[in-house]
């Protein structure tokens, strides 16, 4: 049985007390740095052969020199002994082929177990030691998972809980920059304002006892991340985890300072970090001499620890680099587009990643394919022509195309739009300011009202909502540049009809919305002709069709149906994600499908679905488990997920199925287009499917209120896909684990296919949406295939009709096939009804 023990000691920094008890080795709490500098709490649990029986043995052997043998072991649960813990760190000493895995709950639920791989070795005491664990809580746990092969040994595993809280905060630190000089508009560059060891707190101040400075002639810099997480809450500030790598480095791993000779935030404040000054010898790819170390913080790809988000690097995080890097270069008259010998190493760039130099995946595939965009910036910062460039005579911009997300609406529904914009030779322009205004034709005057478009790469994304009225609205967009240097205004126009649900039945989509060249500068999507179903009052305008010829009226659209769901997302900007699918309804011998989804990176991001695998991915729906994945990329810095996938042996779709799950985590407040492009379904005669698509968007608000909870569809380890919807109209999916988070008020519904619903109020004491509630889980049960809320024998007989079959709808369990597995799983669930309403 592990036991507490803590005592408190106020030392200078670089002091552990070691202390044994009960054969648990334990370090205690340390106060490192004088008052007025930062405090860092840390405690070290160790466990060796006089503790390792406390645990799980699954064909390990304990001996006096520890864990020996094939197998594994699981520790007991490990809990913080910290009032506040910002990060974790293992460190073991062992032989052979070892693997450990650490999972961690830090109030909200036990996440996965993942691989914490050895970062550095040696370090003290000749211990390997895996990267930072960010916890960011007040009541924080711990389990240890060691998987031994062939006859490995564990002699040492130790665990040290820090908290680095404490100490000046990003706001601190801005007012401090506030008062200093940094312009980047000089030539050659100077040096820019840089936040020095005291400001963002150090325990060592601006000295290094430990690790006296020595000092280098700069040949290189060498870009690194910090693998720390890309956002600050829940965690601490940037100026945080400058003091949680400090620690990391100093303390833990035993170096005596921080290895990076600078760090970079998102924001694009610059922090000092190795002390010594300028041409300090840094600790950071195991060269060292001749290089600066930058630390750009956060994750960009490829960290080790799998919980980390990957981010692009922010604009303010590459200019800083860049005005550093060119400030340096500057000094020693070095061209930052040439390569020079590095510590041995021949034609190295002189601006490098970490991966140029050691076997490392630094800094993140973001980050390294900006490199030499970064060299440009860095050459045209030192690049000083007295001469002055003549005035370019200015074009006019080109809107290419408008795409409306459908072809109509009804009302009530916003209406999302893509402006495609380009220079006078056609290539897209970015950074421009698009806007429209918006005039609804109808019997009564109506004032025109406008909105704003996001940049996405030269595609400029807008959703209009004050769709109240049925009438065809017609969009105004204008183009201009903010510089006022680029490129001269431009315009075009644009009308999508919106009908009133019920009054007109409108005919089927075409296969996809054409988007039409404006040599005119006027764009207009085909306006369906609508069929009445009812009487319509005498003064109800109908739109007039334009010059695109309207099929024949026909009753609801019955082709095959390829479409985002939900539609329509809110996602509060302080939710760690949604789920958005991409689904087919309707289809007949589909066995291949095409497609690119496209949003805005500005506004939400994708999250990787398969972080072990290169590249950015997403989430393929079982149905393909035993078909041919032919794509599955993501294009994080354009916005474009692009899939491709077909079904072997002769599977065919037939009805309706999932085709791919996103997980998008919000970037900023706003709203993003989710635009189905250059799609194909095919038949199993490799023949196209006529279809429709039917676009979504996501709204991102600053409005944090509603509710969070996790669901889990029983049989099925990805819980991912439920529909989650408000009162007041909402609507979001719960991600692979469960879990989500909706703003709105209540009750909220929640039904997934094939399963009985839920529903849930906000618990007592919430009151407005300004406050969040926390549900619980619920589990839903599986069986209801017709969607009536109860599970019987019609529910049975569908399940056996299907037996042995792919049909999505009867595979309940999602693993490609419908058999006994899904009968018991309805059959013990018979006579349940919903919705569901037992939270826990």
């Amino acid at each position: 049985m592990l036991k507490k023990h803590l005592l408190l000691l106020s030392v200078l920094a670089g002091g552990f007390a070691l202390i044994a008890v009960a054969g648990l080795l334990a370090r205690p709490v340390i106060t490192l740095g004088a008052p007025q500098k930062a405090a860092i709490a840390s405690q070290e649990i160790t466990f060796d052969a006089g503790n390792f029986a406390e645990g799980q043995l699954d064909g390990l052997t304990v001996t006096s020199a520890g864990l020996t043998g094939t197998g594994s072991y699981i520790s007991p649960v490990i809990n913080s002994p910290l009032g506040f813990t910002t990060d974790v760190v293992p460190l073991w000493a062992a032989s052979g082929d070892v693997r450990l895995e650490t999972r961690l709950d830090s109030g909200s639920g036990w996440s996965d177990w993942l691989e914490n791989p050895a970062a550095f070795y040696p370090v003290r005491d000749n211990m390997f030691s895996g990267n930072l664990i960010w916890a960011g809580g007040s009541n924080v746990s711990l389990q240890v998972r060691v998987i031994l092969a062939n006859g490995a040994s564990l002699n040492r595993l130790t665990l040290v809980f820090s908290d680095t809280s404490s100490g000046p905060s990003d706001a601190d630190i801005a007012g401090q920059m506030a008062a200093a000089s940094s312009v980047d508009n000089i030539c050659p560059a100077d040096k820019p304002a840089i936040v020095s060891r005291t400001g963002w707190g150090s325990p060592d101040g601006q000295l290094s006892p430990r690790r006296p400075p020595k000092y280098t002639t700069v040949t290189h810099v060498i870009v690194q991340q910090t693998e720390t997480p890309n956002n600050t809450a829940p965690y601490q500030d940037y100026a945080g985890w400058v003091r949680s790598i400090w620690n990391f480095h100093a303390n833990v791993l035993g170096w005596g300072d921080i290895g990076y000779n600078y760090l970079v935030d998102p924001n694009g404040v610059i922090y000092e970090g190795r002390a010594g000054g300028d041409n300090v010898i840094g600790i950071h790819d195991t060269h060292n001499k001749n290089s600066v170390g930058l630390g750009l913080i956060g994750c960009y790809g490829n960290c080790d620890d799998r919980r980390l988000s990957v981010a692009q690097p922010s604009a303010a995080m590459l200019n800083s680099t860049a005005q550093l890097i060119a400030w340096k270069f500057g000094q020693q008259g070095i061209n930052p587009l040439s390569s020079a010998a590095y510590d041995g190493l021949p034609n190295i760039p002189v601006i490098a990643g970490g991966r140029d130099v050691v076997s490392t995946t630094a800094p993140g595939d973001n980050v390294y394919n900006k490199l030499p965009a970064l060299r440009n910036a860095v050459a045209e910062k030192n690049t000083c022509d007295p001469t002055p460039t003549p005035t370019p005579q200015l074009q006019a911009c080109q809107i290419t195309a408008v795409v409306f997300g459908r072809e109509y609406y009804f009302v009530g529904e916003p209406i999302s739009v893509t402006v495609r914009l380009a220079d006078a030779a056609g290539t897209p322009l970015v950074g421009a300011n698009v806007n429209s205004e918006v005039l609804r034709d109808a019997f009564e005057a109506q004032a025109s009202t406008g909105f704003g478009l996001v940049d996405r790469a030269g595609d400029y994304d807008g959703v209009f909502s004050n769709t109240e009225l049925p009438g065809l609205y017609n969009f105004s967009f204008t183009a201009s540049d903010p510089t006022g240097e680029r490129f001269l205004p431009c315009s075009a126009q644009a009308s999508v009809p919106v009908y009133e649900e019920g009054q007109v039945t409108p005919t089927p989509l075409p296969t996809e919305i054409t988007e039409t060249p404006m040599p005119t500068g006027t764009v207009e999507t085909p306006t369906p002709t609508p069929t009445p179903t009812s009487t319509v009052p005498a003064d109800t305008p109908t739109p007039t069709p334009t010059s695109t010829p309207s099929p024949t009226p026909t009753a609801t659209p019955t082709g095959a149906v390829l479409k985002v769901d939900p539609t329509s997302v809110v996602l509060p900007v302080c939710s760690a994600s949604t789920t958005v699918s991409v689904k087919v309804d309707n289809v007949e011998n589909m066995s291949g499908v095409q497609l690119d989804l496209v949003y805005n990176p500005a506004v939400v991001q994708v999250i990787d679905a398969d972080p072990g695998r290169e590249g950015v991915q997403i989430t393929v729906d079982p149905v393909f488990s035993s078909g041919f994945i032919a794509q599955n990329t993501v294009d994080t810095v354009n916005g474009r997920v692009q899939f491709g996938a077909v079904l072997l042996g002769g599977d065919n779709i037939d009805g309706s199925s999932g085709i791919i799950k996103v997980n998008f985590e919000p970037v900023a407040a706003g709203t993003t287009s989710l635009l189905l492009e250059d799609v194909i379904l095919a038949n199993t005669s490799t023949q196209p499917i006529d279809h429709t698509l039917v676009n979504g968007s996501i709204e991102v608000t600053s409005q944090c209120g509603g509710i969070t909870g996790q669901l889990q569809l029983q049989g099925r380890t990805d819980s991912g896909g439920v529909v989650v919807t408000s009162a007041s109209g909402q609507q979001t999916q719960t991600n692979a684990d469960g879990s989500f988070s909706i703003a709105g008020s209540g009750p909220f519904s929640f039904e997934y296919p094939g399963y009985l619903s839920a529903q849930a109020s906000p618990p007592a004491g919430i009151e407005s949406e300004a406050q969040a509630a926390a549900l619980g889980t619920l589990t839903l049960l599986a069986g209801d295939i017709n969607t009536d809320n109860k599970i019987d024998i019609f529910d049975l007989a569908y399940i056996a009709q299907q037996y042995g079959s792919i049909d999505p709808l009867a595979d309940l369990n999602a693993d490609g096939k419908v058999d006994i597995l899904d009968l018991v799983l309805a059959a013990g669930n018979f006579g349940q009804t919903g919705p569901l309403t037992a939270w826990q």
